[in-house]
């Protein structure tokens, strides 16, 4: 039987693979996802580069789906379509605005606004966005440029779907 600790570290190795592959298309790196074993850090997992090209990033995770079930319910309770649309893509953004204000001002509590600074911050779901939309607008998306994380990245379940609120410049300036 696989334990909770193991099944989260599974989790956030899946994530942080998603990522790794997306970076890797986009940078043409050749970074690979290692879970941190250190109980008590502020990095779940690391990516290093096999060919000790690129700079070695550490990640922290978090899920926007502990709001989902919430959502659920008031959706289940919709009865039309676009009820329930405003419902899914309304909330997304405030699932995802919680989560990331949430690690920041743990992450700060617990190891200091300068250890944060070299972390980036994936959060991850598995919601879709509505066909031609953008959740992130310019505003949230500006909201988070001086946030204390290196980077913010929302990861959905391919490499194919992962979006930059504010980019790691360690990584991304290459």
């Amino acid at each position: 039987m696989v334990s909770n600790y193991d099944q989260q570290k599974n989790s956030e190795l899946y994530w942080a693979d998603i990522f790794s592959r997306w970076l890797n298309k986009r940078l043409e790196s050749d970074y690979e996802p290692f879970i941190n074993k250190k109980e008590k850090s502020i990095i779940d997992v690391f990516l290093r580069s096999s060919s000790k090209r690129f700079p070695k990033a550490q990640l922290q995770l978090t899920s926007s789906e502990p709001y989902v079930e919430y959502r659920l319910l008031a959706w289940q309770r919709k009865k039309s379509f676009k009820e329930r649309e405003a419902i899914s893509s309304n909330n997304a953004v405030v699932d995802i605005d919680k989560a990331i204000y949430r690690k920041t001002e743990e992450g700060i509590e617990k190891y200091g606004e300068a250890k944060i600074k070299q972390v980036i911050l994936l959060v991850h779901g598995m919601l879709i966005e509505p066909a031609g939309e953008n959740w992130f607008t310019d505003e949230f998306i500006e909201k988070y440029q001086k946030n204390s994380f290196a980077g913010i990245y929302y990861v959905r379940n391919s490499p194919e779907r992962v979006t930059s609120i504010k980019a790691a410049v360690q990584i991304e300036k290459m």
